[in-house]
């Protein structure tokens, strides 16, 4: 299970950047209902994600970690790419495109940095 947590670590890094900063730019209660809604979408195609527990705290992982043990890397990020997406999708709907796009440029830049601190990493 340790692996898995390993594995799952910087997609729900990543998924905890953006909650806190839409939680300092719109307030907790709303990115809760907006989190809420962007599960139940991305859900229908990723079922697991409905695992993902929210609270005024913040996210947790535990029962979807144990629920995706086991799948490829590449489905997991699959859903955590559809579950931002969709978060953003939302987001772009309320908020306005031009803070949609700065959030999710920041998301994209520090995905860019993991991916090429793993690579890094694989090839030691």
């Amino acid at each position: 299970m340790a692996h898995d947590h390993d594995r799952l670590a910087p997609y729900e890094e990543r998924l905890n950047d953006l909650w806190e900063r839409m939680v300092r730019a719109i307030g907790i209660h709303t990115v809760n209902v907006l989190m809420e809604r962007a599960i139940y979408q991305a859900a229908q195609k990723h079922p697991e994600l409905a695992l993902i527990q929210r609270s005024d705290e913040g996210l947790s992982f535990g029962a979807f970690e144990q629920a995706v043990a086991g799948q490829p890397e590449e489905q997991i990020a699959a859903t955590f790419d559809d579950l931002s997406s969709e978060l953003l999708l939302i987001l772009a709907r309320l908020l306005g495109r031009e803070m949609a796009e700065r959030l999710a440029a920041e998301l994209q830049a520090r995905t860019a940095q993991e991916t090429q601190a793993i690579a890094e990493e694989a090839a030691r």
